[in-house]
């Protein structure tokens, strides 16, 4: 099958996190029709990995096969040189390059991955399975405009809450609005963010409070992602983090580093005329690179097109992509 077709048959199949089932069985099928050996890497009773292999290779190509929850799904279809669908970036059509790519190579590995979208749970198996051992360098096929990346940010995620007292707004003047002290200080802390870590991204997703007019509320609460730059500190933005809502309640929910290519492998990459790019989202690479895996990111989807209503992927990446991942690899060792 050729991979334009294999994208949309993998498109076709709604695969959201958590209801990955049907997906891995038309994968797993489709490597067994070209005689492939692979082994099942579970995540719960009805979720797994897919991980296949050939030869002695220590090189992985990457992929998840989840995408993000959607209204309604519908059928992929290609207008104007472009392949419409849910996941079509994001990665399927990177997943089809892989699987084809895969195939057609003598010597390689190849892992599918379930719940990248939300949880990571699938590539947490597979880094704690005996088959990550094998593993010296892995190639992820994230949509990059089949860009290589070398980089990616980092993630710190917490949440504010503010409290007061529950009364009605004719009594605004009689102590203080929950609200409109977080609103405040979320105010200056975005100024003080942006002068101080420039590289990084200080992102508020969620605000909440109140439930109906004429009631000022007692609590208001918010949600901040912080994209962390490879050149920032993770412990200067912590401290920053604590200083600036030092008068309301903070909890932190998780830190997780950037990723940069070890200066060695960087060097390597360059003397072969690959000039290493940084992806601003969060990957899987986070996770082989705590092994020690080194890891690129490279592939033919549009970041900017990923979690979009009418998502699209260029057909002449997604036909090109096998030429160029075959000349990536052999570069990479």
């Amino acid at each position: 099958m050729d991979v334009t077709s294999l994208a949309k048959k993998l498109i076709d199949i709604s695969s959201v996190t958590g209801k990955e089932k049907e997906i891995l069985l038309f994968i797993e099928k489709y490597l067994e029709d070209n005689k492939i050996d692979f082994e099942r890497i579970y995540v719960s009773e009805d979720r797994w990995n897919i991980f296949a292999f050939k030869g002695n290779s220590d090189i992985l190509l990457s992929g998840h096969c989840d995408t993000v929850n959607s209204e309604k799904h519908y059928k992929s279809y290609d207008k104007e040189g472009k392949l419409y669908g849910i996941g079509s970036s994001d990665m399927k059509g990177g997943l089809a390059g892989i699987i084809n790519t895969f195939i057609s190579l003598d010597d390689c590995n190849l892992l599918v991955t379930v719940g990248e979208e939300s949880g990571f749970d699938g590539i947490k198996a597979f880094i704690d399975s005996e088959f990550c051992k094998k593993i010296r360098y892995s190639i992820i096929a994230e949509p990059t405009d089949l860009t290589a990346i070398g980089k990616q940010f980092g993630l710190f995620g917490f949440d504010i809450s503010s409290e007061g007292t529950q009364r009605h707004t004719s009594q605004f003047k009689k102590g203080n609005h929950c609200g409109h002290d977080l609103i405040i200080a979320l105010n200056k802390a975005m100024k003080d963010f942006n002068e101080k870590f420039p590289k990084s991204i200080f992102s508020i997703n969620v605000l909440e409070y109140g439930e109906k007019r004429n009631i000022i509320p007692d609590i208001a609460t918010c949600k901040i992602d912080i994209r962390i730059s490879p050149f920032d500190k993770i412990l200067e933005i912590r401290e920053f983090v604590l200083e600036e809502f030092k008068e309301f309640n903070t909890k932190f929910r998780y830190v997780l580093e950037p990723v940069s290519a070890d200066e060695e492998f960087e060097s390597h990459l360059f003397e072969k005329n690959i000039k290493l790019d940084m992806k601003i989202g969060f990957t899987e690479m986070y996770f082989f690179n705590r092994v020690n895996i080194k890891t690129l990111i490279f592939g033919p989807g549009l970041v900017e097109q990923a979690h979009k209503k009418n998502e699209y992927l260029p057909l002449e990446n997604l036909i090109s992509y096998e030429k160029k991942l075959k000349e990536l690899i052999e570069n990479v060792k």
